[in-house]
């Protein structure tokens, strides 16, 4: 079975070509194991724009280690409403490189198992 039927069109195009190398060089077993976590753990983009609508995207996007951040954002207002705009422009690539991080970090563990 094609890598690109297992991932499935939109989630292959998704990911970083370095990923996509290495999962194709998997066995089958290991490629499913990459999807399931994958699928698990990734962000979407538009549960992202509702963190955003509601000013705790910080929150979704980096856990607990981005709280300074997001307490920042909520004291100044945002950026008194600059900053809260200018993340409404870069929420895409901001999902796009912390799932493209969480993709190589699957690969590199599953890789440590094999």
């Amino acid at each position: 079975m094609a890598l690109q039927d297992i991932l499935g069109k939109s989630t292959y195009q998704s990911l970083p070509p370095l990923v996509v190398g290495k999962l194709e060089r998997l066995d089958e077993e290991d490629q499913n194991l990459f999807m399931a976590t994958y699928k698990d753990n990734r962000k979407n983009w538009v549960v992202a724009y509702l963190c955003w609508i509601f000013t705790f995207h910080y929150l979704y996007l980096g856990g607990t280690k981005s709280l300074l951040t997001q307490i920042i954002f909520w004291i100044t207002f945002g950026g008194f409403g600059i900053w809260w705009v200018f993340d409404f422009l870069r929420l895409p690539s901001v999902v796009n490189r912390i799932n493209g991080e969480l993709a190589i970090g699957i690969i590199r563990d599953i890789r440590q198992l094999s």
